[in-house]
C-alpha cells in the first residue's frame, strides 16, 4: 500500500534576528522580491534581507486590498547563507510550481533536494492572457495573506501527528560559481531548502523509512496496474485534514510524495 506525506513543510529555521536598527539598501535583484542589506555588526556567513519590500504600500492601498502581513514581509531578517560546494550539492534543473520557482539539487550520491523562492506569485496560475496586466499585479500583490515565516510553526504539529514531512530550512543563496548558467536567475534571493524524496528512502524516518517513494503519476500508475495495490486512506484523509486545520488551501499533485510498504 501507499502513504501520503507532505512534500512542502518547514522545519528548523536558521537564526533570525529581526532587530536591525541601521541599515543601508544596496540592491533589489531582478528577478525576485529579496533585498539585501547591510547591517552593524557584520555576522560572517550570513545576509540580512528584506522578503518583500514591495507589499510595503500606503494605508489607502491597504484599506482596498488588506493589509495582511505587510509588516512582516518588510522586515528585515538575518538567515544563513546557503553555498552549493559547502553542502556537497549540484544543481541539475529548475523546478517550480503555479506560485514559486526553484532549483532541484543532487548530492554524489544521488539523493534529491530542492530549492523554492519564499517569494511567491499568484499571478503565475493565471493563463498567459492577463501577464503584465493589473490583474496580475493584484494577484501578486494578494501574497501578502501569508506570513513569509509562518510554516516554522508546523513541523513541530505535523511530528506531532505522525505525519510524513520534510525538514526545511529557510537559506540565503549568494551569487556563486557552482550554480553556472543558474547564477544569473536565482541567485540573491531568499529560498526554502528542503529534501525532495524520490526511490528509496529507507535512512529517513521522517518518510517512514520506506524503500520506494513514487510522486502522484506514479502512484496512479500503480493503482491502475494492480488492483492489490490501495491507498492507506485514514492517511490520506489524515493529511488532508491537517492541510485545513493550518488553512493551506494550495495543495496540487506535485505538492504529494507517495511512501510504498508491503
Amino acid at each position: 500500500m501507499a502513504v501520503v506525506f507532505f512534500q512542502n513543510r518547514f522545519s528548523c529555521m536558521p537564526k533570525l534576528i529581526a532587530g536591525v536598527i541601521c541599515f543601508t539598501l544596496l540592491y533589489i535583484t531582478a528577478a525576485s522580491q529579496t533585498t539585501v542589506v547591510t547591517d552593524s555588526p557584520f555576522v560572517k556567513g550570513t545576509t540580512v534581507v528584506i522578503p518583500g519590500l514591495e507589499f510595503k504600500r500606503s494605508g489607502y492601498h491597504n484599506f482596498w486590498s488588506g493589509k495582511h502581513y505587510r509588516k512582516e514581509w518588510a522586515m528585515p531578517v538575518r538567515v544563513n547563507n546557503f553555498y552549493l560546494d559547502s553542502a556537497g550539492l549540484v544543481s541539475t534543473e529548475e523546478s517550480g510550481s503555479r506560485q514559486s520557482q526553484g532549483l532541484r539539487l543532487k548530492n554524489s550520491k544521488g539523493k534529491e533536494y530542492v530549492l523554492r523562492s519564499v517569494d511567491k506569485d499568484f499571478s503565475r496560475a493565471l493563463p498567459d492572457t492577463f501577464k503584465g496586466t493589473f490583474i496580475a499585479r493584484i494577484a501578486k500583490d494578494q501574497a501578502s495573506i501569508a506570513h513569509p515565516y509562518s510554516a516554522i510553526t508546523i513541523t513541530p504539529m505535523i511530528q506531532a501527528t505522525g505525519i510524513y514531512h520534510t525538514n526545511p530550512k529557510i537559506v540565503f543563496l549568494p551569487s556563486q560559481s557552482t550554480l553556472g548558467s543558474f547564477d544569473k536567475k536565482y541567485a540573491d534571493q531568499l529560498y526554502l531548502f528542503e529534501e525532495r524524496p524520490d526511490d528509496n528512502q529507507e535512512d529517513a524516518d521522517y518518510f517512514g523509512n520506506s524503500k520506494n517513494v513514487i510522486g502522484s503519476d506514479k502512484l496512479f500508475e500503480h493503482i491502475y496496474e494492480d488492483n492489490d495495490n490501495r491507498i492507506d486512506q485514514k492517511a490520506f484523509a489524515k493529511a488532508r485534514l491537517f492541510d485545513m486545520f493550518i488553512g493551506d488551501w494550495g495543495r496540487h499533485p506535485d505538492n504529494w510524495r507517495w511512501a510504498k510498504f508491503d
